[in-house]
């Protein structure tokens, strides 16, 4: 004999109107926080910081640093994002914080990187013209999609779709901006612009303009502590990269090497003008090798070789 009983606990998953109320305010509050939060920064900052180990003996020595956010216009159709980090001064006992297995300093390790960490380092990234109105609204109607847990993965993929397209159409942009990295034995520089557009096969064009000083003694660096029957193949990278740089001397002597990275409008990836793929095959990133024979130098293809958007300088 069976008998049907209550299903008592199981209760209603669904919500009440109340909480249908309070879900409802919630989201119209989110949809009308740009109103409030228009423009927002936020910045943290250190000075004169130094590590010491338990015998007393400096391990880390920063000068300055800090992080910076900034946030612009997220009420207007054209809106601005800054995201920068900076530091200055940086030295270390890089042999004591990394030690060999004796447990003894690593000299070598301590000339290696005592030659090549950047003690400044200065990286700033902006986006403009970014639809920050448009992609909030989005953002928010995918809160709200959200809320039926079944379509969390097709709201997710939904607002990825639009956020792309929204770009795109306004044609934001991302900028790297007087960033550069300062070593004992080198430095270079970063600056350059890409932007989206809906038009190109990659969805966008522009380019990055990098400035090597230096590159010559960090080979010569390279080379005096390759050991082993590797060590050619192990230098030849960089020396596949100094024979694909514009190089300049300036006046004092100090010799540059210079490299435009490129999207063009056709969807090509290019390096000084050249196909970058053929750096890349030749780097080992595609199964080959420095040793590979790779073929003649791929030439420059009639077209518009120049990056859309903004100037490099």
């Amino acid at each position: 004999m069976s008998q049907d009983l209550p299903d008592e606990g199981m209760g209603d998953a669904r919500p009440t109107p109340a909480e249908e109320a309070a879900a409802a305010h919630m989201l119209e509050i989110l949809r009308n926080l740009p109103t409030i939060f228009a423009d927002a920064s936020t910045r943290f900052s250190v000075r004169g910081l130094s590590v010491r180990g338990t015998d007393g003996a400096e391990l880390l020595a920063l000068g300055e640093g800090g992080i910076e956010f900034g946030l612009s216009g997220l009420d207007t159709p054209r809106s601005g994002l800054r995201i920068a980090y900076r530091h200055l001064g940086l030295k270390g006992d890089w042999a004591g914080l990394d030690e060999s297995e004796t447990g003894a300093p690593d000299s070598k390790a301590q000339e290696l990187i005592d030659a090549l960490a950047p003690h400044d380092l200065v990286l700033d990234f902006r986006i403009e013209d970014l639809p920050g109105k448009e992609l909030w609204q989005s953002f928010v109607d995918t809160v709200a999609a959200q809320q039926d847990l079944a379509d969390v993965e097709g709201a997710s993929a939904l607002f990825g779709m639009s956020a792309v397209g929204a770009l795109q159409k306004a044609g934001s942009k991302l900028r790297l901006v007087d960033s550069r990295l300062v070593s004992n034995s080198a430095s270079l520089s970063l600056d350059g612009t890409f932007q989206a557009d809906e038009n190109a096969p990659m969805g966008a064009t522009g380019g990055l303009t990098v400035e090597i000083t230096g590159l010559d003694d960090v080979i010569a660096l390279a080379k005096a502590h390759a050991t082993g029957p590797d060590a050619t193949e192990d230098t030849a990278p960089l020396e596949l990269l100094r024979a694909f740089s514009e190089r300049r001397t300036e006046d004092g002597g100090r010799v540059v090497d210079r490299y435009v990275l490129s999207l063009d409008p056709n969807g090509a990836l290019l390096l000084n003008g050249k196909d970058f793929q053929f750096l890349l095959n030749a780097l080992g990133e595609t199964g080959g090798g420095p040793g590979q024979d790779l073929g003649p130098m791929p030439q420059e293809e009639p077209g518009p070789k120049e990056p859309e958007g903004e100037p490099l300088q």
